[in-house]
C-alpha cells in the first residue's frame, strides 16, 4: 500500500514595493502589524533603509532614536545581549540558569558574584568561559577573571609564573 505524499504550501505575500508574491520568510518581521510582517520585501525594506539614511542627517538622527530606545528599554536591551551570549555558546538560557545556581550567582575563580556595570547601570552577566580550541564550556566567570584568562591567552604555566611573583613580591 502506497503512503500519498503532501507537499505543504509556504505560505505567499506580495511585496507592496516590488509587486513579487514572496514566501513569507523573506519579509521582515513587524510585531505592530496584523500579519507580524512588514508591507516591504526584506530586499526592498534594506534598499529603502540604506536611501533614508544617505539623507542629510538622517544616520545621525537613527543613532540617536536607538541610543534613546535602548536607555528606556534596558531589560530588552538586556535580555536580547542575554541571547546573542548564549546563541554564540549554544547554551538555552535554562542551561545558563542551571550554571548560575550551581555556582550561586558567582564566578567560578574568584567565587565573587558579578559587580560590573553596564552603561544603563545594571550589573552584566557572568561571562560563559570556554576553552578556546575545542569550545567546550567551562563555567561562569566575572568579568576580571575572564579578561586574564584571555589576556595570558589561557596560558598555566604565565598564569603559574604569575602567582609565584605576587607570593614572592608579598609585603615588599
Amino acid at each position: 500500500m502506497q503512503t500519498a505524499m503532501f507537499a505543504v504550501a509556504e505560505p505567499l505575500k506580495k511585496c507592496s514595493k516590488c509587486r513579487i508574491i514572496k514566501p513569507i520568510p523573506q519579509f521582515p518581521r513587524a510585531k505592530g502589524r496584523r500579519d507580524g510582517f512588514y508591507p516591504y520585501c526584506k530586499p526592498c525594506k534594506s534598499s529603502d533603509t540604506r536611501r533614508y539614511l544617505q539623507q542629510p542627517g538622517a544616520a545621525e538622527r537613527a543613532k540617536e532614536r536607538h541610543r534613546r530606545w535602548k536607555k528606556d528599554n534596558p531589560e530588552k536591551v538586556r535580555s536580547d545581549s542575554r541571547k546573542r551570549m548564549l546563541a554564540q555558546y549554544g547554551l538555552s538560557a535554562s542551561e545558563y540558569e542551571t550554571m548560575f545556581e550551581l555556582q550561586h550567582g558567582a564566578c567560578a575563580i574568584c567565587h565573587r558574584p558579578e559587580t560590573d556595570r553596564n552603561r544603563s547601570g545594571t550589573t552584566k552577566l557572568l561571562a560563559v568561559d570556554h576553552d578556546h580550541a575545542t569550545m567546550r564550556i567551562r563555567g561562569l566567570l566575572c568579568r576580571k577573571c575572564n579578561t586574564v584568562i584571555g589576556l595570558m591567552d589561557e596560558d598555566t604555566g604565565r598564569l603559574a609564573e604569575m602567582i609565584s611573583y605576587l607570593i614572592q613580591h608579598r609585603g615588599h
